[in-house]
C-alpha cells in the first residue's frame, strides 16, 4: 500500500472513531441501525428543578400504580394495567451509582405496542432512576423494554412508554406544588410590602419551569429524530429483491425501487427485515439499504 493509501486508511479510521464516540456520548442511547450487534434502550433522562425527596416520593408512587402508560395489547386501549412494583430486576439491573431505582413489571403481555418488531408473549419492564443533583434539583431516568418468554429476545420501547410515564410524573409534581404557589400568593396579599418580591419570585419560578419544558421538548425532538434514523432506511439499488427469508436462494417476493423508504423491523448480521409503506414485508441484503439522511 502506498503512502496516499495509508493516509486514506488513517483518515477513514479517524472518521469511524469520531462517529463511534458521537453515538457513545449521546445521552439517550438508541437501537443503532447500522450495527445490529449493539442494541440498547432508547430511554429517557431529564433534570428537574424539584427537591429530590419530592421527585423520589412521586416516582415511587407512579412505579406502584400498576399502570404501564404509552403501550397496550389492544388497539382501543392506551395503557397496560395489572403491573407489579419491584425494587430489583434481572432484565434491567440497577447501574452502579448513587441513584435510587424502582421497577414496574407486567408479565404475559402479548405483542405490546411501541416495542418495534415485538411479536410474542413476554414481560414489559419499566425502570426509574432518581439521583440527587443538589438539594433543589434531581435527575430522573426512565427505561422500558419487552423481553419474550420464548428465546428471551429483548426489544426496546420506541420512547412512547418513557415519555408517557414522565408526563404522569410531571403532572403529579405540578399538582403537589400548586398549593404552595397559592399559599405564597396569599402571603403577598396579606403583606403588600412584599408583593413585588413575591411576584419576582413567582416569575423566576415560572421562567425556570418554562426553561425545563423547552429543554425536555428539545430532548424529545432529538429522540424522535434519532429513532427515525435508526428504524428507517432508503433502498440504494435498482430493482432490489425483497426475499421471503434471509438467504440468497429464497423466493423473491417483489422488487424494490431505488430511493424507496422502508421501516427496519429486525436485523441479522447481513440481512434486514423491512416493511414498505404498502405493507409488504421481507428481507433485503444489507448493502442495498442506507440510513435516512
Amino acid at each position: 500500500m502506498g503512502i496516499s493509501g495509508l493516509h486514506r486508511l488513517t483518515s477513514f479510521r479517524a472518521i469511524s472513531l469520531l462517529l463511534f464516540l458521537s453515538f457513545a456520548s449521546f445521552s439517550a442511547s438508541a437501537q443503532i441501525y447500522h450495527d445490529p450487534h449493539r442494541k440498547t434502550t432508547i430511554g429517557f433522562s431529564v433534570d428537574l428543578n424539584t427537591p429530590p425527596d419530592t421527585v423520589l416520593q412521586i416516582v415511587k408512587g407512579v412505579a406502584s400504580d400498576s399502570i404501564i402508560r404509552g403501550t397496550s395489547m389492544y388497539a382501543k386501549e392506551n395503557d397496560i394495567d395489572g403491573a407489579d412494583f419491584a425494587k430489583s430486576s434481572t432484565i434491567l439491573p440497577a447501574e452502579p451509582g448513587p441513584g435510587q431505582v424502582f421497577y414496574k413489571m407486567k408479565s404475559k403481555v402479548l405483542s405490546p405496542q411501541h416495542f418495534p418488531a415485538a411479536s410474542d408473549i413476554g414481560t414489559v419492564t419499566v425502570r426509574y432512576v432518581v439521583e440527587t443533583v443538589n438539594p433543589q434539583r434531581a435527575h430522573l431516568a426512565i427505561d422500558a423494554v419487552f423481553v419474550t418468554d420464548a428465546g428471551h429476545r429483548l426489544y426496546a420501547s420506541d420512547g412512547s412508554v418513557e415519555t408517557a410515564e414522565y408526563a404522569e410524573i410531571i403532572t403529579q409534581i405540578k399538582a403537589l406544588e400548586a398549593p404552595k404557589v397559592r399559599h405564597h400568593k396569599a402571603d403577598t396579599v396579606a403583606n403588600p410590602g412584599q408583593e413585588t418580591l413575591g411576584l419576582q419570585s413567582t416569575l423566576a419560578d415560572e421562567q425556570s419551569r418554562l426553561a425545563d419544558s423547552r429543554a425536555a421538548e428539545k430532548k424529545l425532538q432529538e429522540r424522535v429524530r434519532q429513532l427515525q434514523f435508526n428504524t428507517q432506511g432508503r433502498i440504494r439499488g435498482q430493482a432490489v429483491p425483497l426475499k421471503a427469508s434471509p438467504y440468497d436462494h429464497s423466493t423473491t417476493l417483489i422488487s424494490l425501487e431505488k430511493g424507496l423508504t422502508v421501516s427496519v423491523l429486525t436485523t441479522t448480521k447481513y440481512w434486514y427485515r423491512v416493511r414498505t409503506a404498502k405493507g409488504d414485508e421481507g428481507w433485503i441484503y444489507y448493502v442495498f439499504i442506507e440510513p435516512l439522511s
